[in-house]
């Protein structure tokens, strides 16, 4: 018998659990920092990964700014980046 992942359930398992997670965080809270996301669960990886999909996220979207008449390339740019 070979067992196959079921990526409807997992998916809808994820976004059940995600507005769990969002609503009992942000019915008290507005904002949320780097500090209370790793505490955000009992499981650090989960943590972690919540992390690491936001710095993707944010890496995406601070390409659309760029603009042929800024530097980006300066250090301290990077740097403030």
């Amino acid at each position: 018998m070979t067992n196959k992942l079921d990526l409807k359930a997992i998916a809808n398992y994820s976004n059940s659990f995600s507005i769990k997670i969002c609503n009992e965080f942000f019915t008290q809270k507005e904002v949320i920092t780097g500090s209370e996301i790793l505490n955000l669960t009992a499981v650090d990886q989960l943590n972690m990964f919540i992390i690491k999909a936001l710095f993707v996220n944010w890496k995406s979207a601070s390409e659309n700014y760029r603009s042929p008449y800024f530097d980006f390339e300066n250090e301290k740019v990077k740097e403030a980046l």
